[in-house]
């Protein structure tokens, strides 16, 4: 591994038809407060773009020949590969995935400086859940509050830190951990991928530092993304696929580097949680066909059944361990979504 010292943080950003979004995502960058932008990269990795993002991001660089800004053009292969890349040819001691239509705050560099400087040889830092927003002209004002405290990696997949919002904007990377462990997003996989890296990564990162009160992170919520289009059986089948998918991968692939009994709980917490989340996907209004199928998919995996979580209510705890119970409620909920349609 090579490093370039005289850069400090690497901003990878896949962008796929993001042209409305992407400059104001690099802005946000290189618009952070007291910080000297030298020591900020950004990778910007057009995926594809049927858009005119790849014309909108050059035409940015021209614009800033000031800033350290490079620009990857792939074909079309899926955020998972796009954050690959732009890992792959990073420059900097840390390394942070920010998608191409969201948003840094503005004083979060500088934050995340302190905790660098503050605290030697940390390998990851978790900051506040991200703050969303629809548009540029709704932004929410941001507090940052001082605070935190080290632990171990994996101690981030428990109580009190874990709810399993194991977002990918919310945690910065020491390069080294990522490459030396050969830790990648999966390709192929458009939902909880960032599950899947996450996971594997806080496994074998040893310092970490929580950010309790750092928003760092801005999430733009858009009418057409994925997410947003959840409600829609006929969208929402292909990310349950997908989510099932990243779900074999965690199942699959418990590290070597998971010796101690500690990580080992971390581990089985986590796998548990994602179990049970993948339960409630199945309560949304699908056809019962393809109900039946994730069901027996989450069988064969040995995911299902489990037992409850304990903050679980005593009628979800009965219905997740019900196939036909799972069933019933599911196909109320398609009937009244086909009356509301």
């Amino acid at each position: 591994m090579t490093l370039d010292l005289m850069i400090r943080l690497s901003v990878i950003v896949p962008a796929y038809n993001v042209a409305p979004y992407i400059e104001a995502a690099l802005l946000s960058v290189f618009h952070s407060e007291g910080i000297d932008l030298s020591d900020v990269e950004a990778v910007v990795v057009n995926d594809g773009s049927t858009d005119s993002t790849a014309k909108v991001i050059a035409s940015f660089i021209a614009a800033h020949p000031e800033w350290q800004i490079r620009l990857i053009n792939q074909s079309n292969q899926g955020v998972s590969v796009a954050r690959n890349n732009g890992l792959h040819v990073a420059r900097g001691e840390y390394v942070w995935f920010v998608d191409g239509d969201d948003l840094i705050t503005p004083t979060a560099i500088r934050q995340l400086y302190a905790i660098m400087n503050t605290y030697s040889g940390i390998e990851v830092i978790r900051t506040a859940k991200p703050v969303r927003f629809t548009d540029d002209t709704n932004i929410p004002s941001i507090e940052v509050q001082n605070g935190g405290e080290c632990c171990q990696g994996y101690e981030l997949l428990n109580e009190p830190y874990s709810n399993l919002y194991i977002y990918h904007g919310r945690f910065v990377w020491l390069r080294e951990v990522l490459e030396n462990h050969h830790l990648q997003f999966p390709a192929g996989i458009t939902n909880n991928e960032d599950f899947c890296f996450t996971i594997q990564s806080l496994l074998r990162a040893n310092k970490a530092y929580v950010a309790h009160g750092l928003s760092a992170y801005l999430y733009r919520v858009r009418g057409d993304s994925v997410t947003h289009a959840r409600r829609n059986p006929e969208h929402f089948m292909p990310n349950v696929l997908s989510a099932q998918q990243a779900l074999r991968i965690i199942l699959d692939s418990v590290p070597d580097s998971v010796s101690s009994a500690e990580k080992h709980y971390a581990y089985r917490r986590v796998r548990h949680l994602m179990c049970g989340m993948h339960i409630t996907y199945l309560l949304d209004p699908l056809p019962l066909s393809f109900v039946r199928r994730s069901l027996r998919s989450l069988t064969d995996m040995g995911a299902y059944p489990f037992p409850p979580e304990p903050d679980h209510s005593r009628l979800l705890r009965f219905v997740m361990q019900h196939k036909w119970a799972i069933y019933a409620v599911s196909q109320y909920r398609r009937m009244i979504y086909k009356l509301h349609k």
